[in-house]
């Protein structure tokens, strides 16, 4: 289960931040660096674009470090926060398409990727830190 987690974390990492070069591209090409600089638009869309690159990152780092306690409530407690951190890039990259157009400056699918990521990063911690460990896992 470690292995296999550990490789999905770094795969959607990668592809993450690939789709974070790809957004940086379209966002060139659709010439947004030509608005103004306090446009709404341009900032819903660039904040979007920064949250792409912020879970693509953040999963290729657990995934180059992954592991799970054994067992007991804090292999639960880590599952649960590595399954909400591997969903994250798929709530932010859905904001990205759908939210700078559609909505207000505060866009509930992008609210939903952040706090999986906040919360998979915080449960993740939990439940794999351990206080007799020298290397925290």
């Amino acid at each position: 289960m470690d292995r296999f987690l550990g490789r999905m974390h770094r795969w959607v990492g990668i592809a993450t931040i690939a789709v974070f070069l790809i957004t940086g591209v379209l966002m060139r090409r659709h010439d947004l660096d030509l608005l103004a600089l306090d446009s709404g638009l341009r900032l819903l869309f660039r904040s979007r674009h920064v949250y792409l690159l912020f879970s693509g990152l953040l999963n290729l780092a657990i995934g180059l470090r992954f592991a799970l306690p054994p067992a007991g409530t804090g292999a639960l407690v880590a599952l649960i926060g590595s399954i909400l951190i591997l969903i994250s890039p798929f709530l932010l990259g859905a904001a990205f398409v759908l939210e700078p157009l559609t909505s207000g400056t505060v866009g509930p699918v992008s609210t939903l990727g952040v706090i999986a990521a906040f919360s998979g990063v915080l449960g993740y911690s939990l439940g794999t830190w351990s206080p007799h460990s020298r290397t925290g896992v």
